[in-house]
């Protein structure tokens, strides 16, 4: 995880790393009765309250996926940036590199990933019922897949309330596809961005950090009015959500890349505030006599601490308020909670990728070195976590136990399915990611 000057970010592999546990111990929770289960509710398996009140801390996975498109956009723009601003190399010749490498982080390991997780699924002894709907949604959609538009496709309705409706293949990889497509976008903006600057020093000016980015701004307002209006129009706001509004709130807000993308455009906008703050840093002053140094450029104490304030407030509107598993959404919720959040997940990488990040509690847990080895395998985990999970649910079920007996076993459970998700997750790493991006051309 490197930054423009190419210096490595300690503090990126900590928050990655951190984005694909939330993301896997939500899916834990999910899979506690397995596969994608309509009847996983306490009226229906008797599971004490405790284990369904479980939710309400671990029912917003899609919170890491949003620390996932922060950090994306984050190092994109990073990359980019240095590209373009070398000279010597057409823009053609730039772009087209960037996306060949990001085609070749991608595609490999989830082109493979698609039929060896459906063999599992189908093959495996005592699989769970739930896998009907997913092998009968790759049958149908793995096309969508393969072209990376399986998250404008229809998804097939309600993950936790399936109805009557097919999933799509694998459809917990709807971000990667999302992914993708913000890399198809990323030049032009950064490209904008970069010109403005260039020409406003041929012509001895400088420029603020933001100027550049007005086509992202507008994106940004279409994105955040898109999930507005999709709100207010589909009457996502009222408590009970059908399998038809459900299905509404996943294509038209949870998967689509226009609502989806005001994460993706903050960490864009993170980067740009670091990378002109490093360019006009002065090196640090010395300690001063009680032992601090000075803070970096761009990152004032008093703004390091309102990171910590809105983070917290922002975990708690999208991590407590109990609206999952979707009985009532609402806009503060859907909307304002999750861009304070992105925005807040940018005020640390701002913090952490600074040449003299403050010694805040956070930023040490974040740069602990433990971080480095998980956020590696991180996509890997993300293509393989549910075969990891179901695997758990079938060895605590061979002996007898159900995950949802107790919160006790429960957290075993999921602290055995990140064990078991990591580990296969290694093992595609050190066998089809890694050798494929060996491949990739220079940066």
């Amino acid at each position: 995880m490197r930054p423009p000057g190419g210096a490595k970010i300690a503090a990126l592999d900590g928050a990655r790393a951190f984005a694909v546990l939330v993301v896997v111990i939500h899916h834990a929770w999910l899979g506690r009765c397995g596969l994608f289960r309509s009847d996983c509710q306490p009226d229906l398996t008797g599971e004490p309250l405790s284990v369904h009140a479980l939710g309400l801390i671990f029912g917003h996975g899609d919170l890491g996926v949003d620390i996932f498109f922060v950090l994306s956009g984050y190092l994109i723009f990073s990359v980019l940036h240095r590209a373009l601003g070398r000279r010597g190399h057409s823009i053609r010749e730039t772009v087209g590199r960037f996306l060949v490498r990001r085609f070749l982080r991608l595609y490999p390991a989830l082109a493979l990933m698609i039929p060896l997780n459906m063999a599992f699924f189908a093959l495996l002894p005592g699989i769970d019922a739930g896998a009907g709907p997913l092998l009968e949604g790759c049958r149908a959609h793995a096309w969508t897949n393969y072209l990376l538009v399986n998250n404008v496709t229809a998804i097939g309705g309600s993950v936790l309330q399936l109805g009557g409706a097919s999933l799509g293949c694998v459809p917990w990889t709807w971000s990667i596809a999302i992914e993708w497509q913000f890399y198809l976008l990323s030049p032009l903006l950064i490209w904008l961005y970069v010109r403005t600057h260039a020409r406003a020093r041929e012509q001895g000016r400088r420029l603020a950090w933001w100027r550049g980015s007005a086509l992202a701004v507008i994106l940004f307002v279409l994105s955040f009015g898109a999930g507005a209006t999709a709100v207010f129009a589909l009457d996502l706001g009222a408590p009970g959500l059908s399998d038809l509004k459900m299905s509404h709130y996943m294509a038209w807000m949870y998967a689509n890349p226009l609502t989806r993308c005001s994460a993706y455009l903050i960490g864009m906008a993170a980067a740009a505030y670091r990378t002109h703050c490093d360019a006009s840093a002065t090196p640090p002053r010395a300690e001063d006599g009680l032992g601090n140094r000075s803070q970096s450029a761009g990152v004032p104490a008093p703004w390091w601490h309102t990171c910590a304030v809105i983070t917290s407030v922002s975990l708690f509107l999208l991590g407590v308020v109990p609206y999952f598993p979707w009985r009532t959404l609402n806009l503060s919720v859907s909307l304002l909670g999750r861009t304070l959040f992105s925005a807040a997940v940018a005020l640390i990488l701002v913090g952490g990728a600074a040449p003299e990040a403050p010694r805040s509690r956070l930023t040490r847990i974040l740069k602990h070195r433990i971080w480095y080895p998980l956020a590696q395998v991180s996509y890997s985990v993300y293509l393989w976590q549910f075969v990891g999970i179901e695997l758990a649910r079938w060895c605590f079920s061979t002996l007898g136990l159900l995950p949802y007996h107790s919160p006790a076993v429960w957290m075993v459970f999921a602290l055995v399915s990140i064990a078991m998700s990591f580990a296969i997750g290694a093992a595609s790493y050190i066998f089809v990611e890694r050798p494929t991006l060996n491949l990739r051309p220079a940066a």
